[in-house]
C-alpha cells in the first residue's frame, strides 16, 4: 500500500485512482458540471497544483480532501493522482474535511448546514463548538443548520439560484404556508 506519513506530512506520493474512495461524507451535494469541467482544463494546461488528502482504508484510500480534483483527474483519463497520505482518526479526517472545505465560497449554504447537522449528529458537538472549528459565529453555523428543516420549495429554489439564501431565510419564518409560497413567488419574480 505504500508508506504512510503523520499527519503533518509533506510528502507527496503518486497514488493509482483506481485504490480511491470518495468516503463516507464530502462537504458538497453536487459538484457543478461547468466549474468541473474548468478544472479539468485547469488540470490539462498546468497539472494537478495541490496533491489531494488521503487516508488508508485497508487496502485504499478515501478521500479527505481533493474530491473534484480526483473526479477531474479520473474524466481526464488519469491512472494515477499526486496525493497526501495522512494516518487520520475518523474525527481527524472530518476536522479536515471541514477546514479544507468551509471557507471555499462554492459551497451552498445548505451544504454548509447538512455539514454541520452531521458533525452534531456525528460527533455530539454544539453550534457553538462548530463555530468556533471553522471561526464563524454561532448565528452563521445556526441559520444554515435550520435551512436544512426549510420547506422543500424554498431549498430547491436557494440550491437553484433562483432565491438568495437571506430571502429565503426571512421566507421561511413567515409561518402561513400560503402566504409563505405568495411572497415565494413574488421574491422570484423581483430576481
Amino acid at each position: 500500500m505504500g508508506r504512510v506519513r503523520p499527519v503533518m506530512s509533506s510528502e507527496v506520493f503518486d497514488i493509482l485512482l483506481d485504490k480511491i474512495n470518495v468516503g463516507d461524507y464530502d462537504i458538497r451535494s453536487k459538484v457543478d458540471a461547468v466549474k468541473l469541467g474548468e478544472l479539468m482544463e485547469s488540470i490539462k494546461n498546468h497539472g494537478l497544483i495541490h496533491p489531494i488528502i488521503l487516508r488508508p482504508k485497508g487496502d485504499e484510500y478515501e478521500i479527505v480532501a481533493g474530491a473534484r480534483r480526483a473526479i477531474a483527474c479520473l474524466k481526464l483519463g488519469h491512472q494515477t493522482i499526486r496525493a497526501e497520505i495522512r494516518d487520520l482518526s475518523d474525527d481527524e479526517a472530518e476536522y479536515v474535511k471541514l477546514s479544507e472545505n468551509i471557507h471555499r465560497e462554492d459551497v451552498s449554504p445548505l451544504d454548509e448546514g447538512a455539514f454541520f447537522a452531521y458533525l452534531k449528529g456525528r460527533f455530539n458537538l454544539t453550534g457553538e463548538q462548530i463555530a468556533a472549528q471553522i471561526s464563524k459565529s454561532y448565528g452563521y453555523v445556526t441559520e444554515r443548520m435550520l435551512a436544512v428543516k426549510w420547506p422543500e420549495p424554498l431549498r430547491e429554489d436557494v440550491a437553484l439560484g433562483e432565491l438568495a439564501f437571506s430571502t429565503a431565510r426571512q421566507l421561511a419564518r413567515v409561518p402561513d404556508p400560503g402566504r409563505q409560497e405568495f411572497l415565494r413567488f413574488h421574491a422570484k419574480q423581483q430576481k
